[in-house]
């Protein structure tokens, strides 16, 4: 049976892999390095991130998140150093394992 989506209606993504992609053929400096990913546990305090992946020399970031992890309060891009050029985010992609509607 369906529902109407109502107001404070929400959707639980529950995922366990993802890829980020940075640059551009045409722009090809403009990709994320030096930058890694990051996710807060449900219950941790603010500010207390894990790191899960980080970009590689071509401006791709693919991962899992571990099991142990359990359910996340937050996912974050954390760039570690300057960089020279602006970045274009051209794929962001989640694998998830199911969604929940509320």
């Amino acid at each position: 049976m369906y529902s109407i989506i109502t107001v404070q209606n929400f959707i639980q993504f529950c995922f366990c892999s993802f890829l980020f992609r940075s640059g551009h053929e045409q722009h090809k400096d403009d990709k994320f390095r030096n930058t890694v990913i990051e996710v807060q546990k449900a219950e941790a305090p603010d500010g207390e991130y894990v790191k899960v992946g980080e970009f590689d020399g071509d401006g791709i970031a693919s991962g899992t998140v571990p099991d142990e992890i359990g359910r996340l309060k937050r996912m974050r891009l954390r760039v570690l150093g300057n960089l020279d050029n602006w970045v274009i985010i051209t794929e962001v992609s989640f694998k998830y394992l199911k969604f929940t509607m509320y």
